[in-house]
C-alpha cells in the first residue's frame, strides 16, 4: 500500500515515497525540475477518511523526500487509471466525485483551479502534444480539450464491451 520511486540505472536504489497506514495508490511522475533534477510525484491516498491527490517531491540523487507531502485535491475516486499527466508536464487529468457522480477534472501539477471537462473515468493524456484527453462515459469513448472544448466521440468497433474501454489509451500521431 505504499509507493516507491525506483531507479532504472541498475543500482537496485529506490525512494520510499509514502510510509504510512494509509492505501497509497495510482502513482504518476508529475515533472522533473530541470535545475534542481526534483521529481514531483502525484498519488492519491485515503488520508483521515478522505480521498485525495497528494503531492510529494522527491530528490533522486540522495534518495530523499524534499519537504512534506501536501494535499492538491480532494473528494477524488480512487482505483486504476484514475490519473495522467500532460507530456509537458505542467496539467493532469483525474477523476473526481461531483455529488456521486465521477467527473474528469483537469488542474496544474502546482495546483489551482480545477476543470471539470463532465461525466467519465479513466482519463488518458494525448502523447502527442495536441493536449487531448480520451476518457470513457456512457459506454463509449471521448476525445476533449483540456479546457473542455472540442468534445467527440471516439469510434471503437462494435465487439467492443464497453467495460474494456477503460484499456484504451492514446497511440502515436495518426492513429
Amino acid at each position: 500500500k505504499d509507493i516507491f520511486l525506483v531507479k532504472m540505472d541498475g543500482s537496485l536504489s529506490y525512494v520510499r515515497i509514502t510510509n504510512d497506514t494509509d492505501f497509497d495508490s495510482s502513482p504518476v511522475i508529475g515533472g522533473v525540475d530541470a535545475v534542481t533534477g526534483n521529481v514531483t510525484v502525484l498519488f492519491v491516498s485515503n488520508k483521515g477518511g478522505v480521498i485525495g491527490i497528494w503531492k510529494q517531491v522527491v530528490n533522486p540523487v540522495s534518495n530523499a523526500l524534499v519537504g512534506a507531502q501536501a494535499l492538491i485535491t480532494n473528494n477524488v475516486v480512487d482505483g486504476v487509471r484514475q490519473m495522467s499527466v500532460s507530456p509537458d508536464y505542467t496539467k493532469f487529468a483525474f477523476v473526481k466525485n461531483v455529488s456521486g457522480v465521477s467527473h474528469v477534472m483537469v488542474m496544474p501539477v502546482s495546483g489551482g483551479t480545477e476543470v471539470d471537462l463532465g461525466v467519465g473515468a479513466s482519463p488518458s493524456w494525448a502523447l502527442n502534444g495536441i493536449n487531448r484527453i480520451m476518457y470513457t462515459a456512457n459506454s463509449a469513448l471521448w476525445a476533449i480539450n483540456q479546457d473542455g472544448t472540442g468534445k467527440m466521440q471516439v469510434p471503437v468497433p462494435s465487439n467492443l464491451s464497453p467495460g474494456s474501454l477503460s484499456g484504451v489509451v492514446f497511440g502515436p500521431a495518426g492513429f
